[in-house]
């Protein structure tokens, strides 16, 4: 099911009733029988542009309405939505960037510096978009959705396809799920004879702890050591109860995580 047919079930059966009120900014408040006919437009502007089904357009912005009509924008399209942490470094960005291959990104008014100083590392990003008016070589985002027409499109998506891709970081502030952290974790728990299952993950869209998902067994927690978020995750999850956390898989986990010290994280 794509995520678009909530919106149009909503503009077909409540059109009236309000589906975005943004505080700040424009101070828009938008009706679902609103709300859809302008994902419409916005959609047709993306075809326009070139993007289509399977890939992917960033966001860089604080929350507003243009904000959630991109998302479905991309949504009716097939296209992966990237939001972007705008309390990002520079060559993190890029690395997000890059790695999803963003065909376009969306900038509000406060980043549009931040995305012209990285613009000449990004490898896929043919177009940007300003939300709050074009400048410079930012296309104006209401002048885009403005000249587009209305014709509704519909991508077949399947259950697999992802409607959105989002990065997370460590607690060091370092991109997450870098083949490089995953090896490293890998080769100290072989050394340290620390059982794991790895499982696939995407570079770039899943977290480093992805890779050590479905282990089989019990929690245990090192929240109050200041060590990689990943080795963290090996072997618990921020919802698990007390009655999990015993002292074998804790056993492990220091081990794991003393022997990635030992050797400061080197994979060999």
């Amino acid at each position: 099911m794509n995520t678009i047919e909530f919106l149009q079930i909503s503009s077909a059966v409540v059109p009236d009733r309000e589906a975005l009120v943004e505080f700040g900014g424009n101070n828009k408040r938008i009706t679902y029988g609103e709300m859809y006919p302008a994902v419409v437009k916005l959609a047709n502007a993306l075809q326009g542009l070139g993007i289509e089904r399977g890939q992917n357009v960033a966001a860089m912005s604080v929350n507003s309405a243009d904000y959630v009509l991109t998302y479905y924008a991309c949504a009716m399209l097939g296209v992966s939505f990237v939001p972007l942490n705008y309390r990002a470094k520079d060559e993190e960005l890029t690395h997000m960037l890059n790695v999803s291959q963003c065909q376009a990104v969306f900038v509000s008014d406060r980043y549009l510096d931040l995305v012209e100083r990285i613009r000449p590392t990004l490898t896929h990003t043919q177009h940007f978009v300003a939300y709050g008016g074009g400048q410079g070589g930012f296309l104006d985002y209401n002048e885009l959705v403005a000249r587009s027409p209305e014709e509704e499109i519909w991508a077949e998506v399947d259950d697999k396809d992802a409607t959105i891709i989002i990065f997370t970081s460590d607690l060091n502030g370092t991109v997450k799920n870098s083949r490089e952290m995953v090896n490293s974790v890998v080769a100290a728990a072989e050394r340290a004879g620390v059982p794991y299952r790895l499982n696939a993950a995407t570079l770039g869209v899943a977290n480093d702890s992805g890779s050590f998902s479905r282990t089989g067994l019990k929690a245990a927690t090192l929240f109050p050591f200041k060590i990689p978020q990943h080795m963290v995750a090996f072997y618990h999850q921020k919802w698990d109860g007390p009655e999990v956390l015993t002292m074998e898989p804790l056993l492990n986990v220091l081990k794991l995580t003393f022997e990635w010290v030992r050797c400061g994280g080197e994979g060999n």
